[in-house]
C-alpha cells in the first residue's frame, strides 16, 4: 500500500502494448511459447535434483557443498558477469529488446547452469529472479524466429511461461509478468503461454521445484485438486437399512443368540440398537451377548449390558461427519436414527469405504454413455404385453414378435403399464450403483436394485433361468464365495435399459495361462428404478441391438 507514496505506480519494467493485435496466429504461437519454456522449467527442475544427488554422492562432508557450489558460480561469472547478482537490468534490457545474441544465450546457458548447481549444492538463493532472467532470455530469443507483435511481447510470454512451469502456478507467472510491465492488453497470450507451461510441467514432474525438497525431507504434500468422497455420499446411501432391533427387556439366553444367528447371509452386523419406551438406550454387540451367555447362567436383560454410544448418526451427515465421529469415540459403528429418535439403520466403518470404492472405481474403469433419441425400447413384461404387442394391427408388431423370442419369459410377471415407466432418478445413477454391486457383490446394495419377481437368463452354457430376487442373490454369493469377480468395462445406457460389459474372472478362467477372463454383455431393463429382467449375451452387437428395441438378423 504504500509503494505508491514511496516508489510511485509506474511499472518495474514499462512494456508499451500500444498497437498490440492479438490474432490466431500469434495465440497458437503463445502456445509454442509456453510448451518451450516447460521444457526449460522442466530440465531446470530435473538439474537442480540430480545436482543435489550427486553432491550427496560425494566422499567427503555437506559442509564443502555450498563451498563447491560458490565455485561454480564464480566459474560462471567469468563466462557471463551478467548472469552474477538478482539481474534486474539484464531483465529490463530483455523485456525491452536492448540485448545482444551473446547475452541471451549467456543468460539461457550459464544462468540455468549455476542457479540450478548451486541450489543443489545447499547454497541459500532465491528463485523468482533467476528464473525472470531465464524466461526472459528464453522469450526473446524467440523474438528472432516468431513475428514482431510490440517490443518485449514474447519476452513477456517466455518469462510467464517458466515462472508458471517451474512453480507450478500458472496464475502467478500471469500475475507477476504483468504487474512489473503493466502490459495488461497481453493478458490472454500470457495466460496460454503459463498454462501449457504448467500443463507439460505438471505431466512430466511430480512436484515442483518448491516441493521437491520438502517431499525429500519425508513430508507427504499434496497438490491434487480434488473433492472428498466422503463428502458427497449420504449415511443413508450406505447404512445397512432396517437393523435387528433388540429391546432392552430382552432377555440375553441362548434363544436370543439363535434369533440373531437365524439372520440371512449379509446382515451380519456387529452392533444391534437397543430400545426401550423412552426411546434409543444403547447399543450391543454379537460379542457381549455371547460372551455374557458363556460366562454365567444369570440371565438378565439387554439393556443391562448394553452400553452407551457416541452421538448417533442421522441420515444426513455426511460420510465425513460419520468419520469424524468413529474417529473422536474411536467407535466402528453407530446406529442411525431419524428425526424422530427410532432406528433406521446401523452403519460400520467397512461401510465408510463405499465411497471411496466409487471414487476409485470412476477413475480406473472406463464408461461409456449411449444416449439414445426417440420412443423407449417396446419390451414386454408379461405375456399378455407381449401377445397384445404382437399383434398385427399394432404399431411395431414385428419388433414385439422378435422380442418375444429374443426374451421368452418362462411365468408371466404381473407388472403393470403404469410401473414401466421409469422414476426421476437417473440412468447414471442407477448404473453406476449396479457397477458398484455386481463388482463387490454387495447383498444390500443389489437387492435393492432388483425387482422381487427379476427373471435373468444367462448366456452361460447349461445355465438355467432364474426367476425372482432371492435365487438370483443367492447365485451372486454363491459365485462370489467361489473365488467369481466381476469388474464393469463399459457402461451404455438407454431410456430404460442399461447395458455393461461385464468382465468375469474366477480361478477356474483367469487361473490358466492359456484362456482369457469371459466377457459377458449384461443387459438389465428397468422399472420404477429396479430391474425387472436381465440377460446376457456374448456380443456386443446383440446385446446393444436389444437394448435398442431390435434384433440383429443372424438371430
Amino acid at each position: 500500500m504504500c509503494r505508491g507514496f514511496l516508489l510511485g505506480t509506474a511499472p518495474v519494467f514499462p512494456v508499451p502494448v500500444t498497437g498490440l493485435h492479438l490474432t490466431t496466429g500469434t495465440e497458437a504461437l503463445a502456445v509454442v511459447t509456453g510448451l518451450t519454456g516447460g521444457a526449460l522449467a522442466v530440465a531446470a527442475t530435473w538439474l537442480v535434483y540430480r545436482a543435489e544427488d550427486g553432491f550427496a554422492k560425494l566422499p567427503f562432508h555437506w559442509m564443502w557443498w555450498p563451498a563447491i557450489g560458490g565455485v561454480v558460480i564464480g566459474l560462471g561469472g567469468l563466462v557471463e558477469p551478467r548472469a552474477l547478482g538478482v539481474g534486474y537490468d539484464v531483465i529490463d534490457q530483455l523485456l525491452t529488446r536492448r540485448t545482444t545474441l551473446s547475452l541471451i544465450i549467456g543468460i539461457l546457458v550459464v544462468k540455468t547452469l549455476i542457479w540450478s548447481l548451486s541450489l543443489g549444492s545447499g547454497t541459500s538463493g532465491g528463485v523468482l529472479a533467476p528464473v525472470f532472467m531465464v524466461g526472459g532470455a528464453l522469450g526473446a530469443r524467440e523474438v528472432m524466429l516468431f513475428p514482431d507483435v510490440v517490443p518485449g511481447f514474447w519476452a513477456m510470454c517466455g518469462l510467464a511461461a517458466v515462472v508458471g512451469g517451474v512453480m507450478r502456478s500458472p496464475l502467478t507467472g500471469v500475475v507477476f509478468a504483468l504487474e512489473l510491465t503493466h502490459a495488461w492488453g497481453a493478458l490472454l497470450p500470457l495466460l496460454v503461454s503459463s498454462t501449457a507451461a504448467y500443463a507439460l510441467s505438471a505431466l512430466v514432474l511430480k512436484r515442483s521445484v518448491l516441493t521437491e525438497k520438502i517431499a525429500r525431507r519425508g513430508l507427504h504434500l499434496t497438490r491434487e485438486y480434488s473433492t472428498d468422497p466422503l463428502e458427497t455420499f449420504f449415511a443413508r446411501e450406505v447404512m445397512r437399512p432396517a437393523p435387528m432391533v433388540l429391546s432392552k427387556d430382552d432377555l440375553v439366553d441362548e434363544s436370543l443368540l439363535v434369533r440373531l444367528g437365524s439372520l440371512p447371509t449379509g446382515r451380519h452386523e456387529p452392533l444391534h440398537p437397543v430400545v426401550g419406551d423412552e426411546g434409543w438406550v444403547g447399543v450391543v454387540s454379537d460379542r457381549d451377548l455371547r460372551e455374557h451367555v458363556a460366562a454365567t447362567r444369570e440371565k438378565l436383560a439387554v439393556g443391562e449390558i448394553a452400553r452407551p454410544a457416541p452421538a448417533p448418526v442421522c441420515p444426513h451427515d455426511t460420510l465425513r461427519q460419520v468419520a469424524y465421529l468413529f474417529a473422536e469415540h474411536a467407535e466402528t459403528s453407530a446406529p442411525v436414527l431419524d428425526e424422530d429418535c427410532c432406528v433406521v439403520g446401523i452403519i460400520t466403518l467397512p461401510d465408510l469405504l463405499h465411497a471411496r470404492l466409487h471414487d476409485l472405481t470412476e477413475e480406473h474403469h472406463r464408461q461409456r454413455i449411449l444416449l439414445t433419441p426417440g420412443p423407449e425400447p417396446r419390451v414386454p413384461v408379461c405375456r399378455e404385453q407381449a401377445d397384445r404387442a404382437a399383434s398385427p394391427d399394432r404399431t411395431g408388431g414385428a419388433d414385439a414378435r422378435r422380442l418375444w423370442r429374443l426374451h421368452p419369459l418362462h411365468e408371466p410377471i404381473p407388472v403393470s403399464a403404469e410401473e414401466t415407466r421409469m422414476s426421476s432418478r437417473s440412468l447414471r445413477s442407477i448404473a453406476a450403483d449396479l457397477r458398484d454391486a455386481l463388482h463387490t457383490a454387495d447383498p444390500r446394495l443389489l437387492e435393492a436394485l432388483l425387482h422381487p419377481q427379476v427373471l435373468w437368463v444367462s448366456a452361460g452354457p447349461g445355465e438355467p433361468p432364474r426367476q425372482g430376487r432371492t435365487g438370483v442373490l443367492r447365485w451372486y454369493q454363491e459365485r462370489h464365495d467361489q473365488g467369481v469377480r466381476v469388474h464393469a468395462e463399459e457402461i451404455f445406457t438407454f431410456p430404460t435399459v442399461i447395458v455393461l460389459a461385464l468382465r468375469i474372472t474366477a480361478p477356474g478362467i483367469a487361473g490358466t495361462a492359456d484362456e482369457q477372463p469371459a466377457l459377458y454383455y449384461r443387459v438389465f431393463h428397468l422399472c420404477h428404478d429396479q430391474v425387472i429382467r436381465i440377460r446376457d449375451y456374448t456380443e456386443r452387437a446383440h446385446a446393444l441391438a436389444a437394448a435398442h428395441g431390435s434384433v440383429p438378423p443372424s438371430l
